[in-house]
């Protein structure tokens, strides 16, 4: 065989021997967040020295029984993630209570080498709700 072509069983069907990224996942707790749109930030996070984080996804949930007050509405929440080391928005979307708290992204977002990182919330309605943003993401050296 030729430099640099090996006889090994590699093959599209055995994905088992492809370079594999582990996905992870950030949790971000809001605690008690105000039902009066004023923002709350939650503890920064640091991102790795040697590696990119690329968010996929984000999630909402909440420690709150905000049962009586979703069956007369949805809850609104502005939802940012943000670089803290730039004061760079990195993603900032309108979701809500009980049907809209998941988002994937086609494209992950980035968040480079050495920055720290976190996300806001500004809670709508009239219920006050204990929040947790759990973010999916991957590491990569490039």
């Amino acid at each position: 065989m030729g430099a640099g072509i090996s006889n090994s069983s590699f093959s599209p069907n055995n994905l088992s021997q492809a370079p594999q990224s582990q996905a992870n996942f950030s949790t971000f707790s809001h605690s008690t967040v105000t039902a009066d749109w004023g923002v709350n930030n939650s503890t920064p996070k640091s991102q790795s020295a040697t590696k990119n984080l690329y968010i996929t996804s984000l999630t909402i949930s909440g420690e709150t029984d905000l049962t009586a007050e979703i069956a007369i509405q949805e809850i609104p929440l502005f939802v940012i993630v943000r670089d803290d080391t730039d004061s760079k928005l990195l993603w900032a979307g309108i979701l809500s209570i009980p049907t809209n708290t998941h988002v994937n992204f086609i494209t992950p977002v980035l968040l480079e080498k050495g920055h720290d990182w976190k996300t806001q919330v500004r809670l709508g309605g009239a219920t006050n709700a204990n929040i947790t943003i759990t973010i999916g993401n991957f590491e990569s050296e490039y």
